[in-house]
């Protein structure tokens, strides 16, 4: 891969999660190595990220030198305008826990999603700020 992700996330299960970046988020799934439990995809604005499963332990091969890795548990940001739209549309598509919220640091509303299947969630739920507001990590 010629430029290396600065952004991973830690996940329970790579194939289940890939599925669900792809089916409900709109990510596109550009390469996945099983043999060695990570997949990489570009997210709705374009950014390389890998997914890495439990098999996967020093990811430092396959990351930017200055990186972040999310683990399961943790809110990530993403951008979007119309998240009544994108609220209605994930509720549609099965997932779930989806809430709109104001966060204190932006006073911006922002949706919460989580793909929640069960007690082994493979994927981390995610805070969607409106367009241009800042995408902050929290856990």
């Amino acid at each position: 891969m010629a430029d290396l992700p600065s952004f991973a996330m830690r996940v329970s299960d790579v194939a289940s999660s890939c599925s669900f970046l792809v089916e409900m988020l709109g990510f596109t799934l550009t390469e996945q190595r099983s043999d060695l439990d990570i997949a990489y995809l570009l997210d709705s604005d374009g950014d390389t990220i890998l997914l890495a499963g439990p098999a996967a332990h020093d990811l430092s091969p396959y990351l930017n030198a200055q990186h972040y890795i999310v683990r399961p548990g943790e809110i990530i940001g993403m951008g979007g305008s119309d998240l009544e739209a994108r609220q209605a549309d994930l509720r549609d598509k099965g997932v779930k826990d989806v809430q709109l919220t104001t966060p204190m640091s932006t006073l911006r509303r922002s949706g919460r999603f989580g793909a929640h299947m069960g007690n082994n969630c493979p994927m981390p739920p995610y805070l969607l700020p409106r367009a241009n507001s800042p995408t902050d990590v929290s856990w």
